[in-house]
């Protein structure tokens, strides 16, 4: 039985991000046990969770068991309320909608392509209903469809991807991010970042609501 541990990143800083996943998802598929530590974390920003589970995901699809250690009590709270360490539980669903404890954050959600419009609309939904009452959130339904599409036509990823949307009451702004570890990505970023001498960018998507 083999046991790897990850050592999920304190900061967002694009490039550790980068480096981490390169580097853990050399070992996805030897690995019995996956050990997620989250060391001195106190906060993780919603692209930073989706391409956590997906990498998460890349080594339970694989047959590991997943354990979680670390992090700060205010973080492993958050990390309660929307129930991310039962997420790869033996008999979780994680392609269905687990609702949150915490009202600001939707669910996490493992894309499925039969309930992907029910997820874009059920996010314009619940958003309307408790923070945003008499708003127009049909670009966000409609931008979520959209890179859900995107994924299940073009990505030919072994997983289907992740999604989770939340609210930041302070500065009035719902954002939402979506990943998925589709064929040619590591390429292209690693491509991008030498011809432009930038960042790793994921895919994430901010309304300002006035």
């Amino acid at each position: 039985m083999k046991s790897y541990k990850i050592n999920v990143p304190a900061n967002q800083e694009m490039d550790d991000w980068f480096e981490f996943i390169n580097e853990s998802l050399k070992h996805n598929s030897e690995v019995n046990n996956l050990i997620v530590d989250f060391n001195y974390v106190n906060f993780l920003h919603t692209d930073d969770f989706v391409v956590l589970a997906c990498l998460i995901e890349s080594f339970y699809i694989k047959g590991a068991n997943v354990s979680f250690i670390g992090g700060t009590s205010k973080f492993n709270n958050h990390l309660n309320n929307f129930k991310f360490k039962r997420y790869w539980e033996d008999g979780f669903n994680r392609e269905n909608f687990t609702i949150s404890l915490n009202r600001t954050t939707l669910c996490l959600w493992k894309l499925n392509r039969d309930m992907m419009y029910g997820y874009s609309m059920f996010a314009k939904k619940y958003f309307n209903d408790t923070f945003m009452s008499n708003k127009d959130l049909l670009p966000l339904s409609s931008n979520l469809y959209e890179v859900f599409n995107n994924i299940f036509d073009h990505s030919n990823s072994e997983i289907s991807g992740y999604v989770i949307t939340q609210y930041f009451p302070k500065i009035n702004k719902l954002s939402f991010s979506v990943c998925d570890f589709g064929i040619g990505i590591s390429k292209s970023i690693n491509n991008y970042r030498i011809k432009n001498n930038q960042k790793e960018r994921r895919f994430q998507g901010s309304f300002k609501i006035h």
